[in-house]
């Protein structure tokens, strides 16, 4: 899917996640999505610097709507960034993280 929503969408991906969140479910096991953890498309970093471009910020939404209208009936708790700290931080201030941007 290249990325983006509007580049077209990954439905064995969706899939997956269908059934890892029933399993969950069946189980009793509440589930809670992180929608972000270091996992940026490679082609929106390379298209246009990934989170150093606003962008990412229409991309982000997409990406989000799209999670909560195939998951949102299923989905009750939901995390947008794991550790929001540590991304601009380690990945763009001091670099030691993806994507390893010093400023």
């Amino acid at each position: 899917a290249e990325g983006k929503v509007s580049r077209g969408v990954n439905q064995g991906g969706l899939d997956y996640y269908h059934k890892l969140i029933d399993a969950l479910l069946e189980k009793n096991i509440t589930p809670f999505v992180t929608l972000f953890h270091w996992d940026l498309p490679q082609t929106l970093q390379d298209e246009y610097e990934g989170f150093l471009d606003r962008q990412i910020i229409q991309d982000f939404k997409d990406y989000a709507d799209l999670c909560f209208k195939e998951f949102g009936g299923k989905v009750k708790h939901w995390i947008t960034i794991n550790q929001l700290y540590t991304v601009p931080t380690r990945g763009y201030a001091i670099g030691t993280d993806a994507p390893g941007r010093c400023s």
